[in-house]
């Protein structure tokens, strides 16, 4: 039976925790709309409606924002590639179809695709940012490995990883096209297509 201190701590708990999400809310509003230069922890508190030390209570300094950020960034990623496969999908193609649907769909999103914008041009003259950034990918590729190898079970550790780094890099360089909605350059869908049939290829082969 649950106790008045234990109803009550859970309760302080979950506004805690509400409210650190209000807070990334606005820092990633601030980033993608105004960009990394308005992003201060004096317009984070103005915006979110709290003091300053109100603030720094939840996250001491802006580094601790942006490693949250892309850490949730990350997990929202992760969480929809990860989601169970249909029962149709019976084949490791099949599965990888999904999942690179599924990764290329998140790249419609402006604000998903603009933190990272955002944080790539930081990370070339912020070392706080550049070593998020590191971590971030660090924990891309890992995870990118594993799930070649449960697609590919015949790939060693070393290959896996190999072929991870170069399919993150892709994907990545792919949510460029994404910039500009007019080019002389093949549209987004039609690199999307090609981009499939290249990471099938160095996914699938032994």
């Amino acid at each position: 039976m649950e106790t008045k201190d234990n109803a009550e701590g859970h309760t302080k708990l979950n506004k805690s925790l509400k409210r650190r999400a209000d807070i990334l809310h606005v820092a990633m509003h601030i980033l993608t709309q105004d960009g990394y230069g308005e992003l201060s922890m004096r317009r984070i508190a103005k915006d979110a409606g709290m003091s300053l030390g109100n603030l720094q209570y939840h996250f001491p300094n802006k580094k601790s924002i942006i490693q949250n950020l892309l850490t949730g960034y990350l997990d929202q990623a992760l969480q929809k590639i990860q989601k169970p496969s249909s029962a149709g999908e019976t084949s490791a193609e099949e599965r990888l179809e999904t999942a690179l649907n599924i990764s290329l769909a998140e790249q419609q999103s402006k604000e998903a695709c603009q933190i990272i914008y955002e944080l790539w041009a930081l990370a070339t003259r912020d070392q706080d940012a550049a070593a998020a950034l590191k971590n971030f990918y660090e924990q891309y590729c890992r995870i990118a490995a594993d799930f070649l190898q449960q697609m590919n079970p015949t790939l060693g550790k070393a290959t896996a990883h190999k072929r991870a780094a170069l399919v993150v890099a892709m994907l990545e360089g792919l949510s460029l096209y994404h910039l500009w909605e007019k080019s002389s350059l093949l549209s987004p869908a039609e690199l999307e297509k090609e981009f499939k049939l290249i990471i099938k290829t160095i996914i699938l082969a032994d």
